[in-house]
């Protein structure tokens, strides 16, 4: 009788895991959540790799300071969320999630940033266009038969979209972090 009461206790607990693999689910219902974050993950380690690739074949140019603390605590994240997602501990989940809060966040104030250009061509983030693009902006102008005003406005209007076009992919990224730390909670909790 004690083996026919586990078999049934397994069942139940089979058919509660079946559950919460199909109310956690990410893309449309059509990913496992587990999944989806392991893709996640593999999104971020590609920028993160091609991203120290161009730092190294550019190292005269770039700032080592900033640039590779970025990398290191982005590593870390991402070795981290890596772990978690292997292991199913939610609380390993948690250094990129709050990776993401703050790229998110940047991602936010740069297209409101590059925003102003367009709402104001003669803003402080218009000024900034015009010195990064430098002896550029007149060529552009020629190329396409514009003003330089109209030049600074498209750059502007194009940082502003890439940016929130980038705001929207972290936090889509985000919140499938943290479906699957809520999903490995529920499974804990069985």
């Amino acid at each position: 009788m004690d083996s026919s009461l586990e078999d049934v206790e397994r069942n139940i607990e089979k058919s509660e895991h079946k559950n919460l693999l199909l109310q956690y689910r990410c893309c449309c219902k059509s990913i496992e959540i587990k999944k989806g974050a392991y893709a996640v993950a593999v999104v971020y380690t590609c920028i993160i790799i091609s991203n120290l690739c161009m730092r190294a074949t550019k190292s005269e140019e770039v700032e080592w300071n900033w640039q590779l603390l970025f990398l290191v605590s982005d590593s870390i994240a991402v070795i981290s969320l890596f772990y978690g997602i292997t292991r199913q501990h939610a609380a390993f989940l948690q250094p990129f999630t709050v990776l993401s809060m703050l790229t998110i966040s940047f991602c936010l104030l740069l297209s409101f940033f590059y925003l102003s250009a367009v709402i104001d061509p003669s803003s402080y983030a218009a000024e900034q266009i015009e010195i990064v693009l430098a002896d550029k902006v007149q060529y552009f102008a020629d190329l396409l038969n514009t003003t330089p005003k109209t030049v600074i406005i498209t750059t502007g209007a194009i940082g502003s979209l890439v940016y929130a076009c980038t705001f929207f992919l972290h936090s889509w990224f985000m919140f499938i972090v943290v479906r699957t730390a809520q999903y490995f909670r529920a499974v804990t909790s069985l």
